[in-house]
């Protein structure tokens, strides 16, 4: 929905991962039929799923203080200073340890910069070759 713009929510909300800190943009890797078994390997850090809005035309709004929800709004809503509100979430340590001891695949440069991003200058600066660069280095690890 997000990709081809069919449907454009004015509101977003998502569980983030409280126990990956906020300077981390990582996610669970995806498995289609995966279930959650209760440990800290679930969804994604707050910052991932910023980086992801931001790329779609969302600005962060408000993590609730007790849990692990976020919103985002559409940027086109909001006020120009209502677009760079800085992250922030309760550092909870809510879920199990995860026995498989997966790791989290870094989503840094997985989203180019969207309108939003732009306007505000609150994504990590990138270039074609910095964001080739690091999916390279990541499909070459997973392939090994």
């Amino acid at each position: 929905l997000l990709q081809n713009r069919t449907y454009r929510p004015r509101v977003v909300a998502v569980d983030f991962n409280p126990d990956i800190p906020l300077s981390e943009a990582k996610a669970v890797e995806y498995i289609e039929d995966a279930e959650w078994d209760g440990s800290v390997y679930t969804v994604a850090s707050l910052l991932a799923y910023a980086s992801l809005a931001r790329a779609h035309g969302y600005s962060f709004a408000y993590a609730l203080e007790m849990g692990s929800h976020a919103f985002f709004v559409r940027s086109d809503l909001l006020a120009e200073g209502d677009r760079r509100l800085p992250l922030r979430s309760v550092k909870k340590a809510s879920h199990m340890p995860d026995e498989q001891k997966r790791q989290f695949v870094d989503v840094l440069w997985d989203f180019p910069l969207g309108p939003a991003a732009e306007s505000s200058g609150s994504a990590p600066a990138t270039s074609a070759r910095a964001t080739s660069t690091a999916s390279d280095q990541r499909a070459s690890a997973s392939a090994g």
